[in-house]
């Protein structure tokens, strides 16, 4: 099974409930780090937490 790890980390990502955007990407957090990322066309990409956390 594929799935996204953490570049910084190497942890397994997790979806992030409530943000998954068809057009935006999926967004997924590093349970370790807490960096969070969106997953888009095949890129993972560093963005700032739409949670404030």
């Amino acid at each position: 099974m594929n799935y996204l790890v953490c570049p910084d980390d190497g942890e397994q990502l997790k979806v992030v409930p409530g943000h998954r955007d068809a057009a935006a990407g999926l967004v997924v957090r590093c349970p370790r780090c807490a960096a969070v990322f969106r997953f888009a066309k095949g890129n993972l990409t560093s963005i700032a937490d739409p949670d404030g956390r």
